[in-house]
């Protein structure tokens, strides 16, 4: 859900206290009266002091989401530990701006990272105590984006609409 997405994503982008903040200026402002997505853009504008008008017409006005690519990958060893280098690719017409996390996992457990993208391609190289095992953006769903088809939940009403079904039923005595 669009809608459910960006206060999801606009409460991590400003904060749990300043989004709560937001919401009530919002509600004491526009109690029993109609109110617009602007409106609300202005509390929260408000409450945190920042310009919001690009974050919110992005998530509102844009018909298409962000669908990204990770391409050129290295890991190159740096003093003790390791840099991790790739090229970020945002496959829309115009790219959005976002909050990426990036979790990395090596082999004393994991980090995670934020990194702003507002380029249609960004280099990013990231320094680690430790050589990178593997690395994972936005695990978490933190905004809407196109899902990789590894992502994809297992459904039946995916097997249903497949073109190709290939169904494994144990014998009756199993």
């Amino acid at each position: 859900n669009k809608g459910a997405l960006l206060f999801h994503e606009l409460r991590e982008k400003i904060g749990r206290s300043a989004f709560s903040e937001g919401l009530r200026l919002f509600y004491s402002t526009y109690r029993d009266q109609q109110a617009t997505w602007s409106n609300l853009q202005q509390s929260f504008a408000k409450v945190t002091k920042i310009e919001l008008s690009a974050f919110f017409s992005e998530r509102l006005e844009r018909v298409d989401i962000p669908a990204l690519a990770v391409e050129n990958v290295q890991v190159t060893s740096h003093g003790s530990g390791s840099v991790l280098n790739f090229t970020l690719q945002q496959k829309t017409a115009k790219p959005f701006t976002l909050s990426l996390p990036i979790s990395i996992h090596t082999l004393s457990g994991e980090v995670t990272v934020l990194k702003e993208i507002k380029e249609l391609s960004t280099q990013l190289s990231i320094t680690l105590e430790q050589r990178p095992t593997e690395f994972t953006i936005d695990t978490g769903h933190a905004f809407l984006r196109q899902l990789a088809p590894e992502e994809f939940p297992t459904v039946w009403s995916r097997f249903l609409g497949a073109e190709k079904k290939l169904a494994i039923l144990a014998k009756e005595h199993d």
